[in-house]
């Protein structure tokens, strides 16, 4: 009997097997769920596992007669069938025999016997030690992303026009041969079974969080799962919220190329031998991690698949969805995975996602590369990972390539450069090349946006510059507090002496490139070729202006350091606390500043218990990492004799800044007002210097507050505004306002009618 065709189904048509022309045309639903592309997909005419598909094709014939056989000339005739049920349907599946199959005999059968023309399927039961009824069940789940004919007609035999994917039940009643195998296969279904467990199928529908029936899930291949049995694309289209960004043809590698192949070396032997091995990637720039890796890896023979963690949904269901998809694929392909945001997990953790995803990654075999910035150690999951951990340090680029990548980066846009500025620009900034092509590229579209217009000549430098401290000064921002660098030498009220030794740090830095390298001297340097300078004096006398003074000088960030940050009550924590802060500035070139540093650089005391050897170990800790950084550091003190001697002896630079004396303070009287400032013709900065002996940072303080007591009068700046600004700061250093300092303005302070005009 040749039955009608119902719902666009007929047997003849699920008879013919499908092609790679119908595969072209397969459903908007079956696209959209894997974000596939029709007509590149799918499989070709001859792929072996349309060959399965054709028994498939078989076994549905059958089901779809025995189901026509069982509903007559009534379900033929009867065009609403699928969306109501009739009394007829109840009695006749209550007829059959409870969790008898209703499509004996069984396609797993096929499986066995034609499975092994399909490299594809005899790698995927291999690697995840499948059975011939698990994959056929991958095989049914599979069948709709080949040919939308099989929604039609899974929604024929489900008797529902809205389920177009197999459901439990459907996949049982075709792959089972009686009812005691039907029941023993849910097993498959659990989350101990294999296709769960590795995330090789879904389970979906509207019961599955509130308990509702294991038969009624609709079963939905993992997109890798897909694509590998049907020939998509690689990596698979969901996917590409995690990959990493493909690098830039301007990266270069940090490792030297005999380190590269070792590594190479060690990643092969690992693949081949089946051994479980994980690599911690760190360095002086994560972002040269993915070239690197990528080079690495194919020097192996293998090909890698970049994740990045931190570009992932910030819903964590859906991240460890398409993660568990990222360690397929990277199994299926055998691809060697690069994990990059890792040691992000733990910020995002609720309700044991975290531990889900260490779990997860520590149960996938071979190799995998882990990238972690410099200051992040990436124990939490190294500690529940029993595979074997290799440490690879990147290093920072060399002074040499950073130089001809500036030089290869600004030629391919046109400019021209001064080579002393290509040199400054290679010498004081870390940056791997694609930071130092998105600086100069960035730079050009600001330029052409007309925002930040470009001077011509060597007046790019300066551009340069501002946009390379802010690339290098990421990191460190998180630890320090950036400052502002505003201030001119001629801002700087100091003696000869101590200006030419501030003159002198600068050219130390501007010349210690030709000076360690050309003259050879850096051979003979045991430690780091950075410098380190103690400023000390009194409170307000310039020593913060003079660190800004000299970071504007070179074109380089100012950060101080909050010791609220750094020091920590807690043994060893101090230590990690400093290294992380010099591993961010390694990469920035900051200048460091540490204010009040007899806080933290205090004379070592005599060990009588473990605090003060761990004291004295966080001091020595200190000075080792200032003479190995390469950059400035300095330290500012108010009380030179709390200092431990040893820091005193080790500075490059002493540099005393004493209380200003009459002179000074006249100087500082005449520059403290900006240029904008009304200033009344009273004002008499002699009588000011002479009279009030402060410093630099109390005359500032004074002329501020006299600023805002004349603003709310609406008049200029005058005598008696800074008189009464004297009189506050001298409340505030706890100093009495004598007459024989204040004669003649002396009653300003004491007449209450002259202070309420004032």
């Amino acid at each position: 009997m040749e039955p009608a065709p119902v719902h666009g189904v007929s047997k003849g048509e699920a008879r013919e097997p499908p092609s790679a022309k119908d595969a072209a045309g397969s459903s908007e639903t079956a696209a959209h769920d894997l974000s596939l592309e029709p007509g590149k997909a799918h499989p070709v005419e001859g792929h072996p596992v349309l060959e399965l598909l054709r028994s498939l094709d078989q076994r549905l014939e059958r089901a779809v007669q025995e189901l026509e056989s069982r509903m007559g000339d009534r379900g033929r005739r009867d065009p609403y069938r699928g969306l109501y049920l009739s009394y007829e349907d109840v009695a006749e599946s209550l007829n059959r025999s409870p969790g008898a199959p209703a499509y004996p005999p069984t396609f797993a059968d096929e499986v066995d016997r034609l499975g092994s023309s399909s490299p594809e399927l005899v790698r995927l039961r291999g690697q995840f030690g499948l059975s011939s009824f698990e994959a056929a069940l991958v095989l049914v789940a599979v069948a709709p992303h080949v040919d939308s004919r099989y929604e039609r007609t899974y929604a024929f035999l489900q008797d529902d026009v809205t389920r177009r994917r197999p459901r439990v039940e459907l996949a049982l009643d075709l792959l089972c041969r009686d009812t005691r195998e039907k029941q023993d296969r849910r097993r498959h279904f659990s989350g101990e079974g294999a296709l769960v467990r590795h995330g090789l199928i879904e389970l979906r529908g509207e019961g599955q969080q509130t308990g509702g029936s294991l038969l009624s899930l609709e079963i939905h291949p993992s997109a890798p799962v897909a694509n590998f049995l049907i020939g998509g694309p690689v990596p698979a289209p969901p996917l590409a919220p995690l990959l990493s960004p493909p690098p830039s043809d301007h990266a270069f590698s940090p490792l030297s190329a005999g380190r590269r192949r070792r590594l190479a070396e060690t990643i092969r032997d690992a693949d081949r031998n089946g051994r479980d091995l994980r690599f911690r990637l760190r360095g002086a720039d994560g972002r040269g991690h993915d070239p690197t890796a990528g080079r690495v890896v194919a020097q192996a023979g293998l090909e890698i698949l970049p994740i990045d963690l931190r570009r992932g949904p910030g819903d964590e269901g859906e991240m460890e969805r398409l993660f568990r998809m990222a360690l397929l694929e990277a199994r299926l392909h055998r691809r060697v995975l690069l994990v990059a945001g890792l040691e992000t997990v733990g910020e995002r953790s609720r309700a044991g996602f975290r531990d889900r995803l260490f779990s997860l990654l520590s149960g996938h075999p071979g190799v995998v590369l882990l990238s972690f910035p410099p200051d992040a150690e990436g124990d939490g999951y190294l500690e529940t990972s029993a595979a074997a951990t290799v440490d690879v340090s990147m290093g920072a680029p060399s002074y040499r390539r950073r130089y001809a990548a500036w030089r290869r980066a600004l030629r391919r846009v046109g400019r021209d450069v001064p080579p002393e500025a290509v040199d400054a620009l290679a010498d004081r900034f870390e940056l791997s090349a694609e930071r130092i092509w998105e600086v100069v590229v960035s730079a050009e579209e600001r330029d052409r946006a007309g925002l930040e217009p470009l001077p011509s000549g060597a007046g790019v430098a300066s551009s340069l510059f501002a946009m390379a401290r802010e690339r290098a000064g990421g990191a460190l921002a998180a630890q320090a507090q950036r400052m502002k660098t505003g201030f001119q030498w001629e801002d700087l009220v100091l003696p000869t002496d101590q200006k030419r030794q501030l003159r002198e740090i600068c050219a130390r830095v501007e010349r210690r490139r030709e000076v360690l390298n050309r003259w050879g001297f850096g051979t003979k340097l045991s430690l780091g070729s950075g410098v380190n300078a103690l400023f000390a004096g009194p409170s307000g006398t310039g020593k913060t202006m003079a660190a800004r003074v000299l970071a504007g000088e070179l074109g380089l960030e100012l950060y101080r350091i909050d010791l609220s940050r750094v020091v920590s009550k807690y043994i060893g924590e101090t230590e990690k606390n400093l290294a992380r802060l010099f591993e961010a500035a390694e990469r920035s070139g900051a200048i460091l500043l540490f204010d009040e540093a007899d806080a933290l650089f205090g004379k070592r005391s005599e060990v009588k218990d473990s605090h003060d050897r761990y004291a004295n170990i966080e001091i020595s800790y200190l000075l080792q990492r200032m003479e190995e950084y390469e950059g400035v550091t300095i330290l500012a003190t108010n009380l030179k004799h709390n200092m431990d001697d040893a820091f005193v002896r080790r500075m490059a630079f002493h540099v005393q800044f004493p209380a200003p004396g009459e002179e000074d303070r006249i100087r500082i009287w005449r520059r403290v007002f900006p240029s904008a400032v009304p200033l009344d013709s009273d004002l008499d900065p002699e009588f000011l210097g002479r009279r009030f002996r402060i410093t630099g940072g109390n005359i500032r303080n004074v002329a501020l507050a006299g600023s805002f007591l004349a603003a709310s009068q609406e008049v200029p700046v005058g005598m008696r505004h800074l008189i009464r600004g004297v009189q506050r700061e001298y409340q505030k250093m706890g100093k009495a306002c004598v007459r024989a300092d204040f004669e003649p303005y002396y009653e300003w302070l004491t007449d209450s009618e002259s202070q309420e005009r004032a």
